[in-house]
């Protein structure tokens, strides 16, 4: 028991220097997962890195073509009840909270719903803040590969208006404690015609029980 104790104590000191790097270099939506519609059992903390490229287009007309770091830290509060902490060099600081409504931790398949709010500092001295709302649902066909399928809604104000983002986040889970994620994402902007953000997401996922 104290040597579990002492191993969780290296590994979160090890997470809080991964933050601390991350935020240095953090700089507008938020649109990933990582996540499949499983929660994290009650006392177990998960920690996934991701490495990805995002794309913001409007038709043949591209805004932002870009790269981001993302690091995203969940702990099981309850049975099947988490929250989560996401940094990335690319987004806002999220916190939210997930609550696991179908499905266990060993079923074919899982679904839980999610509440989160955002915040960032923008160079203008305004905080940019929003809400986002994920439905998280997954398929487990086999022990160690999961299919997951991620629609949400995400509001944000900028310094000047309300942006609303409708879509999904897609991909496979390919391991136990310790995983590959691949995931793709793309969004509408509502509020902009014709506008959308899509982008891909390599990923790696561990647990700490």
């Amino acid at each position: 028991m104290k040597g579990g104790l002492i191993g969780k104590y290296y590994t979160l000191k090890y997470i809080a220097g991964v933050i601390i790097v991350t935020l240095v270099i953090s700089s507008c939506s938020m649109m990933s997962s990582m996540q499949t519609g499983r929660t994290m059992k009650k006392g177990d903390v998960g920690l996934a890195v991701g490495y990805g490229s995002l794309l913001e287009s409007n038709g043949s007309n591209v805004f932002s073509d870009f790269h981001f770091l993302e690091l995203n830290l969940r702990y099981g509060l309850f049975k099947y009840f988490d929250v989560g902490l996401e940094f990335a060099s690319a987004y806002p600081t999220t916190l939210d909270v997930k609550y696991q409504f179908a499905g266990t931790d060993s079923s074919i398949y899982a679904c839980s719903i999610g509440f989160g709010f955002t915040v960032q500092s923008a160079r203008s001295g305004f905080r940019e803040i929003g809400v986002l709302v994920p439905l998280y649902t997954s398929f487990h066909p086999i022990k160690e590969v999961a299919v997951f399928l991620s629609p949400r809604v995400y509001c944000y104000h900028d310094s000047m208006n309300w942006l609303t983002y409708t879509g999904l986040s897609t991909g496979f889970r390919f391991g136990g404690a310790f995983a590959l994620v691949l995931e793709y994402d793309i969004y509408k902007i509502i509020s902009k015609d014709s506008q959308t953000v899509s982008q891909v997401i390599a990923g790696l996922s561990y647990n700490i029980p």
